[in-house]
């Protein structure tokens, strides 16, 4: 879990029979060269490969002087939630995300549907802040299945953090007037699934906007109307192919033919309301807290050890520590 965020590295040692989890992927660039071309041989500059076997032979020899009894370790999370900062103590290992939204910070709008990362009723968004490409970086996550230990040194938002009622967020707005929700249950995790992508690209095309429903379940709506409002916001809304002229909407699907916008979506689209590029009716992305974006503040973090009923996690700041 967590991919290339930078604090990744994970171990989760269970108390029962032996079992080890490492999650090593910010890791391993440190311990081996990429094998090159097999013709050639090459793979890092030789220069390059040797420093990083340095490096890795350096921390070997201090690993070796380390006692994991005696070392400082954090015991606490410290994360965002909808620009908050929340210290959680206590937590165990093999809690959810959706699990302390819920059941410890009263976040009920993210809800919890098959609970295996199947209907993205979970949706939220999780942000950090990349040292190595010096940007941040947004994602759609399930809640329902990154482990809470996952989310260290990150920054969080829900549905309930980016509009209310009274101020809905544009895509909230958007899904409201165009009908895109009936029971309701899905379309948390709809809006933040659509949210997540207009953070990380606030002109997206009409496929990057179908594409970002892939993990999004709906059985009420039949997905038109959530793709109605969703499109709204495609940069290629107006360039896009027609249904066929004299297509009314009461015909046959089929009659359609192979047009990417159906005659109602059209419609909509062309409207003067929707018609307005999504930059500028969105507000700017959430903008990861200056104590997350740190790299002075990451450095000042103490490795993290958590201790549970189950399983204790072990997330090590360095390679010696890890070693």
């Amino acid at each position: 879990p967590g991919g290339d965020h930078p604090r990744a590295a994970g171990t989760c040692l269970s108390k029962g029979p032996p079992f080890f989890w490492f999650c090593l992927s910010c890791w391993m660039p440190a311990m081996a060269a990429p094998a090159g071309n097999p013709k050639t041989g090459g793979g890092y500059p030789g220069d390059v490969s040797a420093a990083r076997q340095n490096g890795v032979s350096s921390a070997a020899s201090h690993a070796t002087g380390l006692d994991m009894q005696t070392m400082e370790w954090r015991s606490h999370l410290e994360l965002y939630v909808n620009g908050r900062a929340v210290k959680l103590e206590g937590v165990q290992p093999h809690h959810t995300l959706l699990f302390v939204l819920r059941e410890k910070l009263g976040l009920t709008g993210t809800k919890l549907g098959c609970g295996e990362g199947g209907c993205g009723a979970c949706t939220v968004t999780v942000s950090h802040f990349d040292h190595v490409q010096g940007k941040e970086v947004h994602r759609a996550v399930n809640a329902c299945l990154a482990p809470i230990c996952t989310l260290d040194g990150c920054a969080v938002t829900t549905v309930e953090g980016i509009g209310t009622t009274k101020a809905p967020h544009p895509v909230q707005k958007r899904i409201s007037e165009l009908h895109g929700s009936q029971c309701g249950f899905c379309t948390p995790g709809i809006v933040m699934s659509l949210y997540s992508t207009l953070c990380k690209n606030q002109e997206p095309s009409i496929a990057d906007i179908e594409a970002s429903f892939d993990g999004n379940l709906c059985r009420c709506t039949g997905y038109r109307p959530i793709l109605d409002a969703a499109k709204t916001f495609a940069c290629d809304k107006h360039h896009c192919s027609k249904a066929p002229a004299g297509y009314d909407g009461t015909a046959s699907p089929k009659a359609e033919g192979d047009a990417l916008v159906c005659s109602s979506t059209s419609a909509i689209l062309s409207s003067p309301e929707y018609a307005a590029k999504a930059a500028d009716a969105l507000p700017a992305a959430p903008r990861v807290p200056e104590d997350l974006r740190s790299p002075a503040a990451a450095a000042a973090r103490k490795p993290l050890k958590v201790v549970g009923d189950r399983v204790t996690w072990y997330a090590p700041t360095d390679l010696a520590s890890l070693l």
